[in-house]
């Protein structure tokens, strides 16, 4: 579990190096955390965080960033893919969705 932590906790660092942002874990287990800023509305947070992905989490190659538009989920949303399993069913990279449905 600490490779974990020190891996999701590196990149949350990293994109806190580009804009300061809120964290809001969605399930308590690192996985899906909603990202907030104060200055930046989410078009412009995602669009921050997308430029420098590749240095940021995309290297690593466990990482999602998506910005879901609109519905009871939208924002700014780091997916920490952190098994073979979860790595199978959802794609890495960066992905801008108009809704989740």
């Amino acid at each position: 579990m600490s490779n974990y932590l020190n891996v999701l906790n590196g990149v949350l660092g990293r994109i806190d190096k580009i804009v300061s942002v809120d964290k809001y874990d969605l399930n308590g287990d690192g996985e899906w955390i909603r990202l907030e800023a104060d200055d930046l509305d989410d078009s412009a947070l995602y669009s921050a965080i997308a430029k420098k992905w590749g240095g940021t989490a995309g290297y690593i190659n466990k990482f999602a960033l998506l910005y879901c538009h609109t519905g009871d989920d939208s924002g700014v949303w780091l997916h920490f893919l952190s098994t073979p399993a979860l790595r199978a069913e959802y794609r890495v990279g960066c992905f801008s969705v108009p809704t989740w449905e």
